[in-house]
């Protein structure tokens, strides 16, 4: 039964003693009244709630269709909000991709930190946004924020994650758990406790779903790379071989793992910008992991010393030892 127009005036004005999920989604219903003076009214009201007073009611699973999306439209979003809003399995998709197409940088960072949260159609519009590329071309000044990485990377991983997600049925952390462990990982950093802060980034990472260790890898810090780089996925390999806050000297440790798959020591071989470094070839070409067809080119580009090296390496294969001893022959 729809109310009189003095009652609407009266809900508009949050004056009706109602239940609050109740009212917030009769003040979203009525902005878009034909009277002007109820739309303005009903817009005040919802201006005025806190983003206290909102966030357990867009928490709900229960919560409208209507409301979630008013909230994620461009003109009435709260950046506080949005997180709440991408974590409710309610909230329509279509309306999280339409926010990505018109995203500001602002929005855009925080999208991206919640980025195990967007589905493909919301990452294909990020991909494609204006701001985002600005964003990515400038992202010398920004990568120590974490959020900005290359923007192939952006659709690809998420979608396989998602993918494999589905494969292996996994559920993964809910926010409360992850907020746990985090509790536990900040208390054993705050008391100098190494071995108890690794053992909870374990516990934590040995838990979570693939799209959420893409998140980790991506946004997460050194210890969190160095456990996920051995990740069986290759998804979450790339991610974080992908990730802006990956340093030079993790490569470098990376490269010379004896603990990491053939896979990852390829995808670094592959990669121009970790080739650019001797230390890098120079571990690779010494890895016992390191395919064949990847360790052989290698060897062009190795002085004298380090082919005498790799030659003397009972570790790797006998065709490489005996072509850098060939090598290192002929340079002499």
């Amino acid at each position: 039964m729809s109310l009189p127009p003095i009652d609407k005036l009266a809900a508009a004005r949050g004056s009706l003693d109602m239940p609050p999920e109740s009212a917030l989604e009769l003040l979203v219903a009525l902005t878009e009244e034909d009277d002007s003076d109820i739309r303005r009214e009903a817009r005040s009201t919802l201006e005025a709630w806190t983003n206290e007073q909102l966030t357990p009611l867009l928490k709900r699973r229960a919560a409208s269709t209507e409301t979630l999306r008013y909230f994620l439209n461009q003109d009435t979003l709260r950046m506080e909000l949005l997180p709440t809003l991408l974590a409710n399995r309610s909230t329509p998709q279509d309306a999280v991709a339409d926010l990505a197409t018109v995203a500001n940088m602002d929005t855009i960072k925080c999208m991206l930190d919640n980025i195990d949260r967007l589905r493909t159609s919301a990452l294909v519009a990020l991909k494609n946004n204006a701001s985002y590329m600005k964003l990515y071309e400038n992202r010398s000044s920004v990568t120590d924020e974490g959020f900005v990485f290359e923007p192939n990377l952006l659709e690809m991983l998420i979608i396989e994650a998602r993918l494999e997600d589905e494969r292996e049925g996994t559920v993964g952390l809910s926010d409360e758990e992850i907020e746990e462990h985090d509790k536990a990982i900040a208390a054993a950093d705050a008391a100098g406790d190494e071995e108890k802060k690794s053992t909870s980034i374990y516990a934590k990472l040995a838990k979570m779903s693939v799209s959420q260790k893409v998140q980790a890898a991506i946004k997460g810090g050194r210890e969190e790379r160095a456990m996920l780089i051995r990740d069986a996925s290759k998804v979450v390999q790339r991610a974080v071989l992908g990730s802006p806050k990956l340093t030079d000297s993790e490569v470098e440790n990376f490269s010379n793992a004896k603990n990491v798959s053939d896979e990852v020591l390829r995808m670094i071989s592959m990669n121009r910008k970790f080739m650019k470094s001797y230390s890098v070839m120079k571990n690779l070409a010494n890895n016992p992991r390191t395919p064949i067809d990847v360790g052989l080119p290698l060897l062009n580009r190795l002085i004298i010393t380090d082919l005498r090296m790799v030659a003397g390496n009972k570790n790797v294969s006998e065709t490489l030892r005996k072509m850098a001893d060939k090598m290192a022959k002929a340079k002499k």
